[in-house]
């Protein structure tokens, strides 16, 4: 069974299987710039690659063993893969493609040549480092990892959106500090930073979260970031020095969520 959804004048639509043939056309004629389908069925997605009028593509198909066809779809801007496999042995044939989503290991994709390439999410980054990555300037990266060690090769200081969720590996926050125009850091997951001292430099932030990451040494060096707005360090979070009631003081700080605890000097409610 085929399930498809089509974003048409930026609003989604599900539409019910009719036949492969039939909705294409139709999605088309409607001037539909966005399709989703779940399928496996490789002569689908062959059909799919020949739709010129399409920009942004989702594919879930956990069963689909080649999926090849989709590297003659140059014109693309964003495509977002749920499949077992490494689906693109290149990206770089699409030079238009801004957004690029896979939810499996990345090991046999190349970068080199994606060069319109701003938003990179990837659901199982099987590398130690991103040195892979060193040849994109992306504003958007999203890594899930059980390997990361270290984010030599990312290109920080392109960056304003940063995540790094389960990337338990990682300890050394350092080259962070690069990073001056990021926004929005998200470290769930990461038990094996205990120091943010180089969030200090990291004026423009705007979000962080640490979520899950254990013990965490302190957050007096977010004291002098001046934009921070939203702060989340719940579920087995704990800062050791116990200092969380002068975040009440940072003037643009509006959303805190934290678990309570004895040693802490204030209290969640404190902060309602």
């Amino acid at each position: 069974m085929i399930r498809i959804s089509a974003t048409i004048r930026k609003r989604c639509f599900a539409l019910p299987s009719i036949g492969v043939y039939m909705w294409l056309p139709l999605m088309q004629s409607l001037k539909a710039t966005g399709i989703a389908i779940r399928t496996d069925r490789e002569a689908v997605v062959g059909l799919i690659s020949r739709q010129t009028w399409i920009d942004n593509l989702w594919l879930y198909g956990w069963n689909l063993k080649d999926i090849s066809a989709l590297g003659a779809m140059t014109y693309l801007r964003g495509l977002y893969l749920s499949t077992p496999m490494a689906v693109l042995k290149s990206v770089g044939s699409s030079e238009s493609l801004e957004t690029l989503g896979v939810e499996f290991k990345d090991t046999d994709c190349v970068y080199s040549g994606a060069d319109a390439l701003r938003s990179l999410f990837i659901g199982d980054f099987d590398a130690s480092d991103c040195k892979r990555l060193d040849v994109l300037s992306l504003r958007s990266c999203a890594l899930t990892s059980s390997t990361l060690r270290s984010l030599d090769g990312l290109r920080l200081y392109a960056l304003r959106e940063l995540g790094l969720k389960g990337c338990k590996r990682l300890h050394d926050l350092r080259p962070i500090v690069q990073a001056t125009n990021l926004c929005h850091l998200d470290l769930t997951g990461c038990k094996g930073v205990r120091d943010l001292s180089a969030l200090s430099s990291v004026s423009c932030l705007q979000e962080l979260y640490v979520i899950d990451c254990g013990r965490i040494d302190s957050l007096l060096p977010l004291s002098g970031l001046g934009d921070l707005t939203t702060l989340h360090f719940y579920g087995d979070t704990r800062i050791e020095d116990g200092k969380v009631g002068f975040l009440r003081t940072m003037p643009k700080l509006r959303t805190v969520t934290f678990a309570n605890r004895t040693h802490y000097d204030s209290r969640r409610e404190d902060f309602l």
